[in-house]
């Protein structure tokens, strides 16, 4: 038989099983044998093993008194009408927005207490301190069931909050001041079930304040600087808040205060936002003040009014809203890939200041205030083969910008290159579209890939084009659809081996 380290047999158990070398190595490491070889668990016949330790039950607790668990851990209540210790505490103190009811401090739940009432309709929960129904709130918080019923050993529970004032009262004993940096939010509360049948009111909640300005757009009133409010439905823009008839808090020149949608009150206040009134004509910017500009869309209602313009893009720049461009400019697709900066005008009457330049009407949809049809200025076409150059028939592109292929919405047979700031992919690298690709090089599509490859012009040769060999391509291919790729009576391609 062959002998352990320690020049020893292992031990038998039973009539015929014996343990050696590996698997008594292994049952010494689980226990069950010594390492002196003495058996530590079985019996002689192969006993169980002792039982194990019993699960203690969970600790019970009281919602309203965090010290009853752990420190670090919460108050959980349970389906059953229990509340037992379970699962560590946030860091987030009384109002602070929350989710759920790990993110708060020991002793606060995450309550409801109610939705935006302007802009995109978003549940609001702050963390708040438990309190039992009967609970004395400290002034000017008041009791309030939370927006499901919960109930512990018998005992109703919901919290203490006091809203604060969008209006600016300020009253002491019903309103809580909110902090530097927050904003008061006009919000819809979450309402009881025994005052389901009370009518809504609009009461306000502190939380902190965005960095949206004034006519800028927005999604809800977080979005926003203190004292504005979200206001609009497909286009909802940052607005001064104001309050119908108070001629204390007028509105800017040029604002007049407009009730929100569906007439919110506070009190017996109904709230409005301070909407732009003075028209203009989009394309002659000279009846708007310094640092506004003429809106050309729906932005706050069926005429262009005069709106703030902070934004400092030129014509031709890529943008993403109207709020980007500088005054005069608004954001458009037209030709373009991608949204640009360009001039508002009036079709069928302005030529946009010369042959090379004309204006298309903005689809969708279409903007007649006042019955005329006004839309934007489309730049006059790039060589994409020579971007840098002007000719009789087209432009030269500023040094930074590029030029790249493009097709007309309105009129897709041809193509009409436009100049664009230049993209960061090389070339044969990795593209989506012309805006992604370095100068001189257009994004080619295949099967399952797209790739920035170099310019050329089919009417100067398949092979040996110039083009392509200065690129040190072998061949100027045309694209599948190639119809779609000719601009003024050339077809355009890409170089490739």
């Amino acid at each position: 038989m062959r002998e352990t380290q320690r020049g020893r047999a292992p031990k038998r158990y039973g009539a015929t099983l014996a343990f050696g070398g590996m698997l008594g190595a292994l049952l010494i490491a689980c226990g069950s044998v010594s390492e002196g070889g003495e058996d530590t668990r079985l019996t002689a016949t192969g006993g169980a093993p002792p039982a194990a330790a019993p699960v203690q039950p969970p600790t019970p607790c009281n919602l309203d008194e965090p010290g009853t668990c752990p420190s670090g851990i919460r108050c959980n209540a349970d389906a059953e009408g229990g509340a037992f210790c379970g699962g560590p505490s946030g860091p987030k103190r009384e109002y602070v927005r929350c989710e759920s009811d790990s993110e708060c401090a020991p002793g606060l739940g995450c309550q409801m207490v109610g939705r935006t009432a302007q802009g995109s309709q978003l549940d609001r929960k702050l963390c708040l301190r438990w309190a039992a129904a009967g609970t004395e709130c400290l002034a000017p918080e008041r009791w309030q069931q939370g927006s499901s019923a919960t109930k512990v050993n018998g005992k109703s529970y919901g919290y203490c909050y006091a809203p604060c004032d969008p209006v600016g009262r300020g009253d002491p004993t019903r309103h809580r001041a909110c902090a530097t940096g927050e904003r008061c939010s006009l919000i819809e509360p979450a309402l009881s079930p025994l005052l389901i049948s009370r009518t809504p009111i609009i009461e306000g909640m502190c939380e902190l304040a965005g960095t949206q300005p004034r006519e800028a757009m927005c999604d809800s009133d977080s979005s926003c600087q203190v004292g504005l409010v979200c206001t609009g439905s497909t286009y909802a823009f940052c607005l001064q808040q104001c309050v119908v008839g108070d001629l204390n808090r007028a509105c800017p020149p040029g604002r007049g205060c407009q009730a929100l949608p569906g007439g919110p009150k506070v009190g017996d206040e109904l709230i409005g936002s301070c909407v732009p009134t003075l028209t203009c004509d989009p394309a002659n910017q000279s009846a708007c003040p310094v640092g506004e500009s003429c809106s050309l869309f729906r932005r706050f209602g069926p005429e262009a009014v005069c709106a703030l313009r902070a934004g400092t893009l030129l014509d031709g720049d890529p943008c993403t809203e109207t709020y980007d461009c500088s005054a005069g400019l608004v954001c458009t697709f037209g030709t373009h890939i991608g949204r640009h900066c360009t001039r508002p005008c009036k079709v069928g009457i302005d030529n946009c200041g010369g042959s090379d330049s004309r204006c298309g009407p903005y689809s969708p949809p279409s903007f007649a205030p006042s019955g005329v049809e006004y839309g934007t200025c489309l730049p006059a076409e790039c060589d994409p083969t020579n971007p840098h150059v002007a000719t009789n028939t087209t432009r030269a592109c500023r040094p930074e910008h590029t030029c790249i292929y493009s097709r007309d919405y309105e009129h897709p047979i041809g193509m009409h290159p436009i100049c664009s700031v230049p993209g960061p992919s090389g070339l044969r690298e990795a593209c989506v579209d012309d805006v992604d690709c370095a100068p001189n090089l257009t994004c080619s599509h295949f099967d399952t890939e797209s790739y920035c490859l170099p310019h050329c012009r089919r009417d100067l040769g398949e092979l040996n084009n110039p083009a392509c060999d200065a690129a040190g391509q072998r061949k100027c291919h045309g694209f599948t659809d190639s119809e779609l790729y000719v601009f003024q009576g050339v077809e355009y391609g890409y170089c490739g081996n």
